[in-house]
């Protein structure tokens, strides 16, 4: 595993040369309902250590979206379904800065669930209005 120290060189570089990073938990991102072994503290304890070391200007270059219900890559009760890719393009080329992705559940090819995965430390929160489980546009991100 790649520990903080031999990272922190090259986020210093990320961070000097204006390029970005988005992980969703751990690696590329992991859920926050593991049992394979990977506990998703470990993604929340390494942004954590990074915000520390290069301050308030982390979430400028470098953001973490967690994935609450999802077990590691796929699957669980949460969503586990979403194009990270395209909000990480939007905040390279055009300045665009993801402030929410948005996760589907899908089961048996149908979407039965929308929920806004939000940048760390914020997370969902029911707006009171409308579905309180199955629609995105019902949560806004917030800090807990």
């Amino acid at each position: 595993m790649v520990s903080y120290a031999s990272t922190i060189r090259a986020l210093a570089e990320v961070r000097i040369s204006s390029a970005k990073l988005k992980t969703l938990a751990e690696h590329v991102y992991a859920g926050c309902d593991e049992n394979a072994g990977l506990n998703p503290r470990m993604g929340v304890e390494y942004y954590e250590q990074v915000s520390a070391r290069m301050g308030p200007s982390t979430s400028n270059f470098f953001r973490l979206f967690m994935v609450p219900g999802m077990f590691h890559c796929d699957g669980g009760v949460g969503v586990s379904a979403f194009d990270a890719m395209t909000p990480l393009v939007r905040w390279v080329e055009k300045r665009v800065v993801p402030e929410r992705i948005i996760g589907l559940r899908i089961v048996e090819g149908k979407t039965i669930r929308t929920r806004p995965l939000c940048p760390y430390p914020q997370v969902a929160r029911y707006t009171g209005t409308g579905s309180i489980i199955d629609d995105a546009a019902h949560f806004v991100c917030r800090q807990p």
